[in-house]
């Protein structure tokens, strides 16, 4: 099977309904993987948890989505089994069939990197939700890394 590759021209409008189509494909995966990972326990030193998309900015057509636990006392024993302070944990290392992209013909129109951080924050947090992780027990933010896409923090939890 031969990678899928973005059509070189696009609007924005089409290159993204493109791309969410592909990460649609995913979200079954992704909500099972989220469901999981909100049944593991968590160390009492975690305070809060940040998700962060990275941007694929090479155009080889994968998704990189990073969670890492914030806490205190990072110095715990690793034979516990509980995500603690200073782990991270990576999602939809699956989405790696994303359509392949040549970053210089749309440079002139938008950024690539940003508007597909943008849809993979969408993406993840419509899974979050479906996962049911809007009432986990901890604060859960999704942001684009080093502010790759529009900026804005999503609170994936209500106690953020």
């Amino acid at each position: 099977m031969t990678e899928p590759v973005m059509p070189d021209g696009l609007a924005v409008e089409e290159f993204s309904r493109i791309y969410q189509s592909h990460l649609k494909g995913h979200s079954e995966a992704l909500i099972d993987e989220i469901k999981e990972m909100l049944s593991q326990p968590v160390h009492p030193d975690v305070s809060e948890i940040q998700v962060e998309v990275f941007p694929d900015e090479y155009g080889d057509g994968y998704a990189s989505i990073e969670m890492y636990f914030e806490g205190r006392n990072k110095k715990i024993d690793r034979k516990d089994q509980s995500f603690f302070p200073g782990r991270s944990l990576s999602f939809a290392k699956y989405a790696d069939d994303l359509p392949m992209t040549d970053m210089e013909a749309y440079e002139d129109r938008f950024s690539v990197e940003d508007v597909t951080v943008d849809l993979v924050k969408q993406w993840f947090a419509s899974c979050w939700e479906a996962a049911g992780g809007r009432m986990y027990k901890l604060p859960v933010k999704l942001a684009g890394h080093e502010d790759f896409g529009d900026g804005d923090v999503i609170a994936l939890t209500d106690s953020y």
